[in-house]
């Protein structure tokens, strides 16, 4: 589990095809900071794969004012 985690607003995020705005998790594990991209949806490519899709994490948007959903 991360230390600390941060969730912020991307404004025309270029790591997404098309460009537009994200929301990105910044976690700190141990020494190392990470970034992870929220996704509405699980991709199919993950979804087809269970030793990938135990990797996939819910967030909760009761815990986070920003998120319209879990």
């Amino acid at each position: 589990m991360p230390a600390l985690w941060h969730i912020y607003h991307v404004v025309n995020c270029r790591h997404s095809t098309p460009t537009k705005d994200k929301l990105v998790v910044i976690a700190c594990f141990s020494v190392k900071y990470l970034g992870f991209l929220i996704n509405s949806d699980i991709n199919p490519f993950v979804k087809n794969r269970p030793q990938l899709l135990v990797c996939e994490v819910a967030i909760k948007a009761s815990d986070y004012q920003c998120l319209a959903h879990d």
